[in-house]
């Protein structure tokens, strides 16, 4: 998760087991857009195999109980932003019940960038296992797909932005409120410790254009006092960027 950051570093933050895994989140938001109801991600899914889950210390997600104290269920969701499509953030795309595989928000429509679902299928080695065609085959299927190219507009207060250093064209949310704007950073920034420009998973394609992505959201969001959503910190959730002394911090909120 820290690239070429010693362990030494980062362990204090994130202390690893004896596999050397750390505890990570995986988190979606929830938009109410007036009535659409917008999910951001869908976490890894309920269908891995026992060895996957043991391996990952995997979670299996339970949509309709994170969604009930919103009065709402996995049937309600009228609309699914996929940020990219490595398993942990588009695996529940689709859920099994014994052995059937069906989609888990059947009335939602699908948005993705188009160029990131070319990548998808053919994808470079370094990222290639982490797309699975239990949930690509049918996101090709779906008849509510959305492929949209740069940035796009999802309503009028919800709008997408694609990077390209974690993975061609993943897409980052921005929500505009009368509280102001709002940043589900993906895997741009997958949790508080990446506020720092040097930490970058060694799972980025391309990390050189990583760094300058999160030197340029970050100078961003400090000066426009931007709310941050991180996906996979296990601790916070989101918080304001501010700069001390030539780095970027977080005001917790």
């Amino acid at each position: 998760m820290f690239g070429v950051v010693p362990r030494v570093l980062w362990q204090r933050q994130h202390p690893p087991d004896d596999l050397n895994r750390i505890n990570q989140a995986l988190r979606p938001i929830l938009i109410i857009d007036g009535h659409r109801n917008i999910l951001v991600d869908t976490g890894n899914g309920n269908w891995h195999t026992d060895k996957f889950i043991k391996n990952y210390a995997l979670r299996t997600p339970d949509f309709n109980s994170s969604l009930a104290p919103y009065n709402l269920t996995a049937e309600d969701i009228t609309d699914v932003i996929l940020t990219h499509l490595h398993f942990d953030h588009a695996g529940g795309f689709v859920s099994r019940k014994q052995s059937q595989i069906f989609p888990t928000f059947p009335k939602a429509r699908a948005w993705l960038q188009k160029e990131h679902l070319l990548w998808a299928q053919n994808p470079s080695p370094k990222d290639a296992a982490s797309f699975m065609d239990i949930y690509l085959k049918p996101l090709l299927e779906c008849p509510s797909l959305e492929l949209v190219e740069g940035k796009a507009q999802i309503t009028n207060n919800v709008s997408v932005i694609p990077f390209y250093g974690h993975t061609p064209a993943m897409q980052a949310v921005m929500i505009h409120s009368e509280a102001g704007k709002h940043f589900f950073a993906t895997d741009l920034l997958p949790d508080v410790s990446h506020l720092h420009i040097p930490y970058i998973a060694a799972y980025d394609n391309n990390s050189v254009v990583t760094a300058q992505e999160k030197q340029n959201v970050l100078s961003d969001a400090c000066r426009e006092k931007w709310t941050i959503y991180f996906y996979h910190d296990p601790h916070v959730s989101k918080g304001q960027v501010i700069s001390e002394d030539g780095k970027f911090g977080l005001k917790p909120l």
